[in-house]
């Protein structure tokens, strides 16, 4: 029987190709995702034979905000806690790289976030320099649920 694992781990420009590809799976932008792949993590599973990227999340730093983007598990792996393991450890990677404030938009996970200690508030309430994100910006509509989270 083969061994499975997975990891979470910081992204690399090599990455940009398969990041691109699970977000283009699961109908997210990839719009801005080369200019912020550093502050980007990756949950890895490898077997005896292969290794692939099945999650991924990343972070837009405005000073000490951010903007958490891209959060994506593939559909294959979905409902497995994986989605929780890689929002934990995005919101301790913002933590440590001097965030303060975490906001969101989405349109179809308001009830994970919220589990996730995230709430909804008004897009009136997003400092200015989020709201120069190209999510804001052009990606997600007026409609888009904004959330946030104190670290």
């Amino acid at each position: 029987m083969s061994k499975v694992t997975t990891k979470v781990e910081g992204a690399k420009t090599s990455d940009l190709e398969a990041v691109y590809d699970l977000l283009k799976l699961v109908d997210l932008p990839i719009e801005g995702v080369e200019e912020t792949i550093e502050h980007f993590l990756l949950l890895k599973r490898k077997t005896d034979t292969k290794e692939e990227i099945i999650g991924c999340v990343g972070l837009e730093k405005y000073e000490q905000y951010a903007l958490l983007r891209s959060a994506a598990i593939h559909p294959d792996h979905q409902s497995k806690k994986y989605g929780k393991q890689l929002t934990l450890a995005i919101v301790a990677y913002a933590k440590l790289v001097g965030v303060e404030q975490l906001y969101l938009l989405t349109d179809t996970a308001e009830q994970f976030f919220k589990k996730m200690g995230f709430f909804k508030i008004e897009r009136s309430q997003v400092p200015a320099s989020i709201k120069t994100s190209i999510e804001f910006v052009s990606l997600c509509d007026e409609r888009a649920t904004v959330m946030t989270l104190q670290i």
